[in-house]
């Protein structure tokens, strides 16, 4: 496992979000997070538009992302502070995103040990298995000071 920097956001009301609308309106809502997600990560670097659609710039990127639901986790490769100034400059851009145009959210930063597990297949029969697994003691701590804000 590696030390890294985890920044970890969970949005607030999003259980009622659910319940409380259309699938239409919760998929609308969802792009928006999805495209703030990768804006952040670009930090507002564009690729060339492509049929008329603009994409981040995801190229130089050095930070991680994995969003499950109502959870939203950056990470660091490493424990260098250029690391932690970009992961911080992508955290500090999402959060006012989110609370501006989203959900409210709360958070935290720490150092900690994190491994990440990937894979996925499917068979003939349209059955599927997919792991995205993140574990470790900085993500575990993450969680619980997150949980603790009230």
């Amino acid at each position: 496992m590696e030390e890294v920097y985890i920044a970890y956001f969970d949005f607030l009301g999003f259980k009622k979000f659910i319940f409380n609308n259309e699938d239409s309106h919760i998929s609308k809502r969802m792009g928006h997070i999805f495209r703030d997600i990768e804006m952040c990560l670009g930090q507002r670097n564009f690729q060339e538009p492509k049929n008329g659609i603009m994409l981040s710039d995801l190229s130089k990127i050095k930070i991680n992302c994995l969003n499950i639901s109502d959870t939203v986790i950056y990470w660091t490769n490493d424990c260098e502070d250029e690391s932690l100034q970009e992961l911080i400059k992508v955290s500090y851009e999402f959060n006012w995103m989110e609370i501006k145009h989203n959900f409210p959210l709360r958070g935290s930063l720490v150092k900690g040990k994190l491994k990440r597990v990937q894979g996925s297949q499917t068979n003939t029969q349209g059955g599927s298995y997919a792991v995205d697994c993140l574990f470790g003691s900085g993500i575990v701590n993450a969680h619980l000071k997150t949980e603790n804000q009230n």
